[in-house]
């Protein structure tokens, strides 16, 4: 299970409504349709594989959650520089949600035994087999 931190530093996601039209209709529109740009040094190049649970949060929040439709691969458009690698994610399973994720967080650290602070970390690099 991997969790993806949404920042309100970027464009796409700087309000709620943002989160939402994104997946909703700017991810779907993408080539191939699910691409998430991802910048340096987030996912390492073999720390992501297709079919992992994927949990989107933002402000606190669990918004969306999916199954990743590949790996990490090398990103080759117009965002390149910026974004160096990108995924897919399977459109078919992507679910909003809503979910307070200190809650998600205790459950993850009462299923695993981890005590990291998941909710207030800057990183996202979060990868837990449960």
């Amino acid at each position: 299970m991997r969790i993806v931190k949404l920042s309100k530093k970027d464009p796409d996601f700087t309000t709620h409504v943002d989160v939402r039209a994104f997946f909703y209709e700017v991810i779907k529109n993408r080539k191939p349709p699910g691409r998430f740009r991802v910048t340096a040094n987030k996912i390492r190049q073999d720390g992501l594989y297709h079919g992992e649970p994927l949990f989107f949060t933002y402000q606190a929040r669990v918004v969306f959650t999916a199954r990743a439709g590949s790996g990490l691969l090398p990103n080759d458009d117009e965002g390149h520089l910026k974004y160096p690698n990108f995924f897919v994610i399977d459109i078919s399973t992507l679910e909003e949600a809503d979910e307070d994720f200190y809650r998600v967080e205790k459950l993850l650290h009462k299923a695993t035994g981890d005590t990291g602070n998941l909710v207030r970390s800057q990183a996202w690099n979060h990868n837990f087999n449960i």
